[in-house]
């Protein structure tokens, strides 16, 4: 089978390509990126920026919003190629890639554009994206909201239909776009380009998506060429790649990086764990964990034999969902890690009471391991969680205090309206950027602050007239600096 791994405007379409080898059953075609080359398109998509300056912000929502819709039917081909190749080259089952494709594009409409826009530039901001509007703030001065001329981005590969976020972040601020794929999955963003060419040829002109292998000869030069002429930069990716970019972007260069980061589930006392144990179990599968929104831990307030019972309800839930959203085909080394892990887990379990909980079969679909832990165990991935007792909504503050700067996402199960309040506000003074109920951890809106950070409003640069007379500012200002007034010197 053969995939595009990039997509350029047609007109910037012609110079050399190769043909490289992604799996046993997959090749890769591909425009051949030289640092030159890349100069070039930076400049040119800068450029082409111009166009989209004059496109109303009304009119560039409407074909992001088609672009979703497209995505969403079931008959659109770059779907249907999607659904193709996707598998074959992550691992993640159809079920699953169907469901991230859905899960994306369903916040990625209209609405939701809007929304982020309001979010973060305020009713006033979103008009200032298309000319001066007046301040609301302040009689006689007006805003202008800028966008930078030109965003690149940098991508991750463990979730599928993710790239096309930052695209539409860029270009609801009327900015070119040029990403390079993650190396590991090149297929999604020249798919989704393609799209947004079949709806808007000329908004499609300022976007571009590349892909390259990392170890080159020239990979210095390569990335050099492409961060150099950027004025704005997202970077996807765990420490090391954000500790490259952050060091190799210029200085005066505005970074937004998603990085590594952790998720859990809190369940108070008195809920039933009846009542959470299917939405654990979604937020456990989707994703199969590779996502930062994903659950690592889940923390139970009570004693071992109440972690027991959240762990078996989850474990029956887990059993229920893995037959109608497979998990990602495994590799031979894979699965022998995942059956050290389970060993080792199983050796702690019986020395400290607990227990592990698997598939009938043993198989390695899911793992509920329930047992008293410090810190916030590790997981190894792919639908693996650890249930630990704690003794109260005190005690995870605890735990959790020496992770700030790593917490991402949280599941809360409380009964009292008052707690749960309380419990949300000291866990965002730890860094918890997102708290939803149990089943929600994967689904965020696009206006979700993420990573706690405004991702739209951060590349803004915002330009202000003020025509209001000095002496209507300060009575003040009228008096010529050296006036005293006939008082002494």
């Amino acid at each position: 089978m053969r995939v595009a791994g990039s997509w350029l405007p047609p007109d910037l379409r012609g110079g050399p390509t190769e043909v490289v080898r992604l799996t046993d059953n997959i090749e890769l075609e591909r425009a051949r990126v030289e640092p030159s080359r890349l100069v070039t398109l930076s400049r040119t998509l800068r450029e082409r920026a111009q166009t989209l300056r004059r496109r109303p912000i009304a009119e560039l929502v409407e074909v992001l919003d088609a672009a979703a819709a497209a995505w969403l039917d079931p008959s659109d081909p770059n779907r249907q190629r999607a659904l193709e190749v996707l598998p074959a080259i992550t691992g993640f089952s159809p079920e699953m890639v169907a469901l991230s494709i859905d899960l994306e594009m369903r916040s990625s409409r209209a609405d939701d554009l809007w929304g982020v826009l309001r979010s973060e530039l305020g009713p006033a901001g979103v008009g200032a994206l298309d000319a001066f509007v007046p301040c609301p703030h302040r009689p006689g001065r007006r805003i202008r909201a800028l966008g930078p001329r030109l965003t690149g981005a940098v991508f991750s590969s463990n979730i599928p239909a993710l790239p096309h976020l930052s695209v539409m972040r860029a270009l609801l601020l009327k900015s070119a776009f040029l990403g390079r794929s993650a190396s590991a999955e090149p297929a999604f963003l020249p798919l989704y380009l393609d799209t947004l060419h079949r709806l808007d040829p000329e908004v499609a002109a300022c976007c571009a998506a590349l892909s390259w292998d990392r170890g080159r000869a020239d990979q210095d030069g390569l990335e050099k060429a492409f961060l150099n002429d950027l004025d704005a930069f997202v970077g996807w990716g765990g420490r090391d790649a954000e500790r490259q970019y952050r060091s190799a972007v210029p200085g005066a260069v505005p970074v937004v990086f998603h990085g590594h980061r952790v998720g859990f589930a809190w369940v108070g006392a008195g809920v039933s764990p009846a009542a959470v144990s299917d939405g654990l179990a979604r937020d456990l599968c989707i994703f199969d964990q590779h996502a930062c929104l994903s659950p690592h831990v889940v923390f139970v307030e009570g004693d071992l034999g109440r972690a027991q019972q959240v762990g078996l309800a989850l474990a029956r839930s887990l059993d229920v969902l893995t037959a109608e959203l497979p998990p990602r085909r495994a590799s031979m080394g894979r699965l022998a890690a995942l059956a050290q892990h389970r060993m080792v887990a199983e050796m702690d379990a019986a020395m400290s009471g607990g227990a592990v909980l698997r598939p009938e079969d043993g198989g390695p679909w899911w793992t509920v391991v329930v047992r008293p832990a410090e810190g916030l165990p590790a997981s190894p991935l792919d639908r693996w969680v650890t249930v630990v007792p704690l003794k109260d909504a005190a005690a995870l503050l605890g735990r959790l205090r020496p992770l700030h700067g790593l917490l991402q996402n949280a599941a809360l199960a409380v009964k009292e309206a008052i707690e749960a309040d309380a419990l949300r506000e000291e866990l965002a003074l730890l860094g918890v950027s997102r708290m939803c109920p149990p089943g929600a951890m994967a689904t965020p809106s696009m206006v979700w602050h993420h990573d706690g950070k405004a991702c739209v409003g951060a590349f803004v640069r915002w330009a202000d007239v003020e025509s209001v007379a000095p002496g209507e500012v300060c009575p003040l200002l009228d008096r010529p600096p050296w006036s005293t007034r006939g008082e002494g010197t």
